[in-house]
Parts: C-alpha cells; sequence; structure tokens
C-alpha cells in the first residue's frame, strides 16, 4: 500500500506555502468579516450579485460604501482576495509539486472557494437562509484544507519524520475531535442565522472542549517529544480557552436581558466574531494536529508492514 505523503515535492518553504500561508490569513479575515456581516445583520445590505447596485463588484465606488453595504460589500471583496490567492496557490502546486496528491489538494481547494463563492452569491439571489448556514460550514472546510496545504509546503513537513510513534486510539480520538469542532462550528452557524436553539450549540460545546482537553492532553502525553504535535497541542488548549471566554461574553451579551447595561451592542458583536474566528482557528489546529499523528503512526515500527518508514513527502 503505497504511503499516502509519498511523492518527491520542491523544498518546503518556498511560494507555494508562502501563498498557502497568505490564502489561510485571507480566509481567517474574511470569515472574521463574515460573522461581522451576520451579527451585524448586513447579509442582503446589497441585493444583487455578482453586481453590486448594478456596479461590478471591483468599480464600485468608495463614497457609496456606507452602514451594512460598507460590510457586505467587503465581505465579497476579501472572498476575491482568498479566490486569487487559492488559484495562484493551486497553480503554483500544478506546476512545481511532483506528489500527485498534493496536486489533487491544490485542485479540491480551488472547487471549494469556487463553491463558497457560488453558495454566497445564491444565497443572495435566492434568498435562503439554509444557503447562509451551508456556506458558513463550507468556509471552515475550506479553512481546514488551507491548513493542511500550509502544513504540506512547510519546511517542518520536510523534515525527518522521526518521532514518537502515535497509537491508533490517539489518532482516532484527535480524529472524533476535529469531526466535533466542525459540528460546533455548524450548531454556531445555525445559532448566528436563525437565532434557534442556543442550548444545542450550548450544550455540545462541553462535549467539543472535552474532546480538545483530552486529545491534547494524550497528544502531549504520548507525542509531545514531537515539535509539530507539540504545537498543535498546546494551541488547542490555549485557543480553547480563549474560545470560552468569548463565547460566554457573546452569549450573555447577546442571551441575558441584565446584561444590556454592562455589555454594549458593539462589544457583543466583537465578542462574537472573535469567537467565530476563534472557532476556525481551533478546527484548523485540530486538522493539523490529526494529520501529525496519521505521519508518526505511518512512521511507526509496528506499521512498517503496510506503509513505508521512510516519507519523502
Amino acid at each position: 500500500m503505497p504511503h499516502p505523503y509519498s511523492g518527491a515535492s520542491p523544498a518546503g518553504g518556498g511560494w507555494a506555502h508562502r501563498l498557502a500561508l497568505l490564502t489561510l490569513g485571507a480566509t481567517l479575515l474574511l470569515i472574521t468579516v463574515g460573522a461581522l456581516v451576520t451579527s451585524l445583520g448586513a447579509g442582503l445590505a446589497v441585493p444583487d450579485w455578482p453586481t453590486t447596485f448594478g456596479y461590478s463588484m471591483f468599480a464600485y465606488p468608495w463614497s457609496k460604501m456606507v452602514g451594512g453595504i460598507l460590510f457586505e460589500h467587503s465581505h465579497r471583496l476579501m472572498g476575491s482576495l482568498a479566490g486569487i490567492l487559492t488559484i495562484l496557490t493551486a497553480a503554483l502546486l500544478l506546476w512545481r509539486d511532483e506528489r500527485r496528491w498534493m496536486r489533487a489538494l491544490g485542485v479540491g481547494a480551488l472547487a471549494l472557494v469556487i463553491l463558497q463563492g457560488v453558495l454566497g452569491g445564491l444565497r443572495v439571489v435566492l434568498l435562503k437562509l439554509d444557503l447562509a448556514m451551508v456556506h458558513a460550514c463550507t468556509a471552515q472546510l475550506f479553512f481546514g484544507l488551507m491548513a493542511g496545504i500550509a502544513l504540506f509546503t512547510s519546511r517542518a513537513w520536510r523534515r525527518d519524520d522521526e518521532g514518537p510513534a502515535a497509537s491508533p486510539a490517539l489518532v482516532r480520538l484527535a480524529s472524533l475531535a476535529a469531526a466535533a469542532l466542525f459540528i460546533q462550528t455548524a450548531l454556531g452557524a445555525h445559532l448566528r442565522h436563525t437565532g434557534e436553539w442556543p442550548d444545542g450549540h450550548l450544550m455540545f460545546s462541553v462535549i467539543a472542549s472535552a474532546a480538545v482537553l483530552w486529545t491534547s492532553a494524550r497528544a502531549l502525553h504520548e507525542c509531545g517529544g514531537h515539535p509539530g504535535v507539540r504545537r498543535a497541542a498546546h494551541l488547542m488548549w490555549i485557543i480553547l480557552l480563549a474560545q470560552i471566554l468569548l463565547g460566554l461574553g457573546a452569549f450573555i451579551g447577546k442571551y441575558t436581558e441584565w446584561a444590556d447595561a454592562l455589555v454594549p451592542y458593539g462589544y457583543v458583536i466583537a465578542l462574537t466574531a472573535g469567537h467565530v474566528a476563534g472557532g476556525s482557528l481551533l478546527f484548523a489546529c485540530s486538522v493539523v494536529l490529526v494529520i501529525w499523528l496519521r505521519r508518526l503512526r505511518a512512521a511507526a515500527p509496528e506499521a512498517v508492514g503496510s506503509f513505508p518508514r521512510h516519507v519523502t513527502a
């Protein structure tokens, strides 16, 4: 059975890696602005698509970008930037990277960002709230995919893969934690767009948080000697703590009357946007952790019968 990460590639840390990081940063900013758009109720401030009040998206006058239009049109422009960066990343991978699976990831990222743009546009044209929630969930999938591409094109990925062996149970646990985090972001998207079932998002956060803490602790115990695993595991519990604080602040500000006098509306919006961004970062870290653990598992001595020890990815 061929190793899932096999194949020759250029030295890590080159332009493909830089573009992947730029795309990752642009996507995080895009998700944050998208959260602001939803929280401010500005999602339909621009009623047409792909034009903006009849203008080409890039020709719309800056003087008219006020109120909700400012946030919604900025969201579209940032989406275009993320799309352009994704095109450049995919093109460079297709041109320079000899790993077939890596080229496939580049094409997959391009397809996903196109789907994301179409979903956002159809949400405006068809006025379907369900499309807004799918749009939000697709953004998380794309962000996680770009985190993987950034890792696969990094210098760290090109270094020797020696490290503590990851047990199958740990790999499964990390995968379940990543799945739980994605479900939690989906529940959050449902809550933000409909205002319904806040208890579901709150209750499942206990499950997701427990999964993150358990995974981080076990990963550090079993494979903490590997720098990639150690960084990802530490980032997960640190971001989780920030997420809990941001989430509680946003929840109290939005769903308790007594907090109206204590937490200004602008702070609630900022807390909510920060909470959404933190959720994206936490999910991306969980994806990176799963990737590192799968690599260490594949390189373990007992796995030699199925996977080659040497990884040339």
